[in-house]
């Protein structure tokens, strides 16, 4: 009998190395992901366990720490994050990036007002090289100097449509612009806060539920068991979650209220599908938009593009979005509105990542890249119509 326990033991010896092994690793995890500090090591949910306030997924940041609205006339200097370089940023008393627009266009120039969020105002480039400026050089370039051309950077961190199309009713309308861009719809993507919920309910159904022995003397005290847990369940929700079925519905009701929004102004409007760094799978194009299983299995599909779960899954959703544009009909946006994509640009680049920063936001070559494709689109007369 004895002897029996002795092999018992030494049998368990390899799975007991493992599992300390495994706690070790996942608490050397935690301590270099939060600077070094030792309580991330010993304890780092404190002695108690359970429930606690806050989780790796709820620290997840939703937006780019950086310049946001700002109101009034204002200037600061933010590192990006990047490139490392130092950016200098000035908000005009509108709160666009930039100095003060003059009321109306001098002359007989040609104003274009850019919309859009983040990646319009520029967050990781200097100000000169975001795509409106750029945008504004390429112009007066092709145009020969024979019109002067002014592109109004008006966008904004973390803008959605709704917030644009009031800006432009209430404000932005008045600086009269022959023409309006919008470049965005990342921002439309809801899926972060909607998956965190889920998440967290899955936590706590497994927690109270299926293993509530393991909840009440493992769970926040165990740092391998909390982790494979949270990993889990965070697995199992991206799976089935109603969050990864974005309402396209309403996303292309919302553009056609930003178009009838210019219409009505006498305004032109350029919609261009918005890039992100997460190349389009192949079925795409042919997969059917109000399937919402054929929908799910396209976000969630796993991929080997060095992006996280919650990244990969936020710029497939953007991708259906974009494809919902890609399918309004022409005439069902009214005259004087175009949709174009410059998807052909982008994947005329050798390496896609160098036109990007992260997920969205775009390099100095990637601004270069978006704003001579739309350039080169608009010098071809629906600018001068």
């Amino acid at each position: 009998m004895r002897r029996t326990m002795k092999r018992a033991a030494f049998a368990l010896l390899p799975a007991i190395a493992l599992l300390l092994a495994g706690e070790l690793g996942a608490r050397a995890l935690l301590f270099v992901r939060h600077g070094y500090d030792p309580k991330w090591f010993i304890a780092p949910f404190g002695w108690e366990g359970g429930d606690r306030a806050t989780s790796e997924y709820e620290n997840i940041p939703l937006y780019p720490k950086g310049p946001a609205r700002w109101t009034g006339n204002i200037q600061f200097e933010f590192k990006d994050a990047c490139g490392g370089r130092i950016l200098s940023f000035r908000f005009n008393r509108l709160g666009y990036r930039g100095g003060d627009w003059r009321e109306t266009p001098p002359g007989d120039a040609v104003r274009v007002l850019a919309l859009g969020g983040s990646s319009t105002l520029g967050v990781t480039n200097p100000e000169d090289k975001t795509w409106p400026a750029i945008l504004e050089k390429d112009l007066r370039g092709r145009m020969g100097g024979s019109r002067k051309v002014e592109v109004l950077n008006a966008g904004r961190n973390a803008e959605k449509l709704d917030q644009m199309i009031t800006a432009f009713r209430e404000t932005l309308y008045s600086l009269d612009p022959r023409l309006v861009i919008y470049y965005g719809g990342y921002n439309e993507v809801a899926v972060d806060s909607a998956l965190f919920i889920d998440v967290g309910e899955a936590i706590n159904h497994l927690n109270k539920k299926v293993f509530p022995w393991f909840y009440t003397t493992l769970y926040s005290r165990s740092m391998l068991y909390t982790m494979l847990l949270e990993k889990y369940a965070y697995w199992r929700v991206s799976r089935s979650s109603s969050a990864l079925v974005p309402d396209v519905k309403a996303y292309v009701e919302r553009v056609k209220r930003l178009a009838k929004a210019v219409r009505r102004k006498g305004k032109k409007l350029l919609i261009v599908i918005q890039e992100n760094r997460l190349p389009r799978r192949g079925e795409l194009e042919s997969l059917n938009l109000k399937d919402a299983d054929a929908v799910r299995r396209y976000v969630s599909a796993t991929g080997n593009d060095g992006l996280g779960v919650l990244k990969r899954i936020h710029s497939r959703i953007h991708h259906i979005l974009m494809e919902a544009l890609r399918r309004i009909g022409p005439d069902s946006l009214g005259p004087d509105v175009q949709i174009i994509d410059p998807a052909s640009a982008f994947a005329g680049q050798s390496d896609r990542n160098e036109l990007f920063c992260d997920p969205i936001h775009l390099t100095d070559k990637g601004n270069a890249t978006l704003a001579r494709f739309i350039s080169g689109k608009l010098s071809s007369g629906f600018l001068s119509e």
